[in-house]
């Protein structure tokens, strides 16, 4: 997707770029093109094998030059025309990194391990579509990107010293962006509003401690990773996200300061106000909903109708959050599939009624890690 293979969805396909791709890849497993796939428990497919002879093929088709892996003291063989290219550089590389890069003009996907050293040395190439850096933990990266065409861009575990937050607030086409476990991320969220083309941000186990209220103009964001980070909030009104919103992921973790997920969570008051008689929706696209080790959490409450909310969650799980005593009532949520209760030492006992009589839409159901949770899921299948 980030290199622009797939035909964008037009007005009568209403299909997401992933739709669109994993219709792509379902077209070439059927035409044996992979094999040996292992799929998971809902039938997506985690893993798969490219047959030894379609492999060839494909490297035959595309040549020996576009897709190259290289380490830093190989820089004087010819990268012009390379694609994707896969470096290892060491410390005292980075001179001929530089030089080698000036000429690689059709570059598209740049994979770095360890990625500080090629802070200074990135190629003035502006077509390039996937930045995917590695470095260990904390490593200094000093950052800016003239890549208007970027799709991905991936700083793991990076220390951003000195943030040209304009430079990101202007990469319009990006798609992913992943922060987990970087540091002074803070900054960088500074223009996210302006990248409404985002699908995917990824800020786990970040610095961060502030999602700003630009977030909410996001409209194509499909994944919301905030997992053991300081945030104390989510922006107000993130529950009301547009209709057209594509569908997407949440996922919640250590916010031990938060006591109650009531209405601030869904709607603003104002728009309480203005909403009288007419049904409101939250979170009207949301597929999967992840809420863990919230550590003061005690009630989490949906408002009363006219609103409605999670009409099509899929996937919900609730997990490591000691004091929680109550939640919606799950048997009107008749969309979900997937559903994990662990590690609750209060939930369990307070629920009244019967989960696995009461939810039998369910596909899967997990409660405890207990023995008795793989009998329910076997006759539940």
């Amino acid at each position: 997707m980030a290199e622009g293979f797939l035909l964008p969805p037009n007005g009568r396909n209403r299909h997401s770029s992933e739709d669109i791709g994993n219709d792509y890849f379902l077209d070439l497993l059927s035409n044996s093109f992979f094999q040996d796939v292992k799929k998971d428990e809902l039938g997506d497919i985690q893993e798969f094998k490219m047959h030894d002879l379609v492999h060839d093929f494909a490297r035959g088709v595309v040549g020996s030059h576009e897709v190259t892996c290289l380490n830093a003291s190989e820089m004087e063989n010819d990268v012009s025309q390379a694609r994707l290219l896969q470096l290892i550089i060491k410390e005292g590389a980075s001179e001929s990194v530089s030089n080698a890069l000036i000429h690689a003009k059709k570059l598209r996907t740049i994979f770095c391990k360890e990625g500080r050293f090629l802070d200074q040395n990135l190629p003035s190439n502006k077509r390039l579509r996937v930045l995917y850096l590695l470095g260990d933990y904390g490593s200094p990266i000093n950052v800016s990107f003239p890549f208007i065409h970027l799709r991905f861009l991936d700083l793991e575990d990076f220390r951003i010293e000195d943030a040209h937050g304009a430079s990101i607030a202007q990469l319009y086409n990006l798609q992913t962006l992943n922060l987990s476990y970087a540091k002074n991320v803070q900054m960088l969220l500074n223009g996210i509003g302006s990248l409404r083309n985002l699908r995917h941000l990824h800020l786990s186990d970040s610095d961060v401690e502030v999602l700003p209220d630009s977030l909410l103009r996001l409209t194509n964001l499909q994944t919301l990773n905030i997992s053991d980070t300081k945030i104390k909030k989510l922006p107000i009104n993130i529950g009301s996200l547009p209709l057209e919103q594509l569908q997407w992921v949440l996922l919640l973790s250590g916010m031990n300061s938060v006591k109650c997920l009531g209405e601030e969570f869904y709607y603003q008051e104002n728009q309480q106000e203005e909403s009288q008689g007419a049904t409101t929706t939250a979170f009207p696209s949301l597929i999967e909903l992840s809420v863990k080790y919230f550590g003061e959490l005690e009630k989490w409450f949906t408002p009363p109708p006219p609103y409605r909310s999670f009409p099509i969650l899929k996937i919900l799980c609730i997990q490591g959050c000691d004091r929680l005593i109550s939640i919606p009532d799950l048997r009107s949520w008749t969309s979900l599939r997937k559903l994990t209760i662990n590690d609750n030492n209060k939930l369990e006992e307070s629920l009244p009624y019967d989960l696995k009589k009461s939810l039998d839409f369910l596909k899967e159901l997990y409660v405890n890690d207990m023995a008795e949770s793989n009998n329910l899921i076997r006759e539940m299948m």
